[in-house]
């Protein structure tokens, strides 16, 4: 896979800045590898970063595409809605732009609902770098802070996170159901909605999972 890898980027790196520039504005020739030479023309950064979404992308891809299709063999008016948008944006032979793509509102409502019930990272961890604390979980009512010491290992679950029903304040859709129009007026606070995970900004006091 190396030498493949290396066979695009040295080709991306042949293009100079100013062409990469040229082509951004055609959406058929400007790809992720053509993004990322524009701002860093090291070969190993790049390569890296190609293997990286390589490997990153298949498996949750494959499984985001599968948990869809189960949802769509059981609710065919979400498939017969899905069907009349892209014969409205597409058309019923073409291929469609990556601005088509972005402007279907309701494949994307469908794809992030699908992320929703099934999160492509269901749950993770995290070890400590220094003491700390985490604002809530402990005390009787759960709602006082617990120290964590450095080292330790902290798992959470994103799948009981977008479950949890107090996230869904002014919804009056179940949170355990799938429905793509949920997103039509209901949009996740930070921090609520995290279906590949997050990472937050490293400050001095801050920087401690």
């Amino acid at each position: 896979m190396n030498t493949l890898v290396n066979t695009f980027v040295d080709a991306v790196l042949d293009v100079d800045a100013d062409e990469l520039e040229k082509m951004a504005a055609n959406e058929q020739k400007y790809n992720f590898l053509h993004a990322l030479a524009a701002g860093n023309r090291d070969p190993a950064f790049l390569r890296d970063q190609i293997v990286a979404v390589l490997l990153a992308s298949r498996d949750t891809t494959a499984a985001t595409l599968a948990w869809l299709f189960y949802e769509l063999g059981r609710r065919p008016t979400v498939v017969e809605a899905l069907r009349q948008e892209i014969l409205d944006v597409v058309g019923a032979t073409a291929k469609p732009t990556f601005s088509q793509l972005k402007s279907m509102k309701y494949l994307q409502n469908t794809l992030s609902e699908t992320l929703r019930l099934y999160p492509s990272l269901p749950r993770n961890e995290r070890t400590a770098l220094v003491d700390t604390t985490l604002p809530r979980g402990g005390g009787p009512d759960g709602q006082s802070p617990v120290g964590v010491l450095k080292g330790t290992i902290i798992h959470y679950s994103v799948y009981s996170l977008h479950l949890q029903p107090e996230h869904y304040e002014g919804s009056d859709i179940d949170p355990l159901l799938f429905e793509p129009d949920r997103w039509k007026t209901w949009h996740p606070k930070p921090w609520t909605y995290l279906p590949f995970n997050g990472e937050s900004i490293s400050l001095p006091h801050q920087s401690c999972l």
